[in-house]
């Protein structure tokens, strides 16, 4: 199960096309923060109100078999208004 959820994640969250060869950096470290916020997925509970807030659809969702919490998916649209940390009340969203 753990090899199917782990595929299944990879199909979520894009990979680092950086050719510079810093090949040892996983593509789930950039799923965590943007330029101006960082998520902690442990504090999030799938609220989803960061995503009704967010303006440039940053924020994704995970919701699979039990597994719920958003993810920063696409940090490079991330404007830094702050509006998602603002409605964030579980901490899993901070400035940085």
């Amino acid at each position: 199960m753990n090899n199917l959820f782990y595929g299944f994640l990879r199909l979520l969250v894009p990979r680092n096309n950086n050719k510079t060869g810093n090949s040892n950096k996983s593509h789930f470290h950039r799923s965590g923060r943007s330029q101006y916020i960082r998520m902690n997925t442990r504090n999030c509970k799938a609220c989803w109100r960061c995503l009704q807030a967010c303006p440039s659809d940053v924020i994704g969702k995970v919701d699979f078999l039990g597994h719920r919490h958003a993810l920063i998916r696409h940090p490079d649209h991330c404007i830094g208004c702050l509006k998602c940390t603002g409605v964030c009340t579980f901490g899993a969203l901070k400035a940085i």
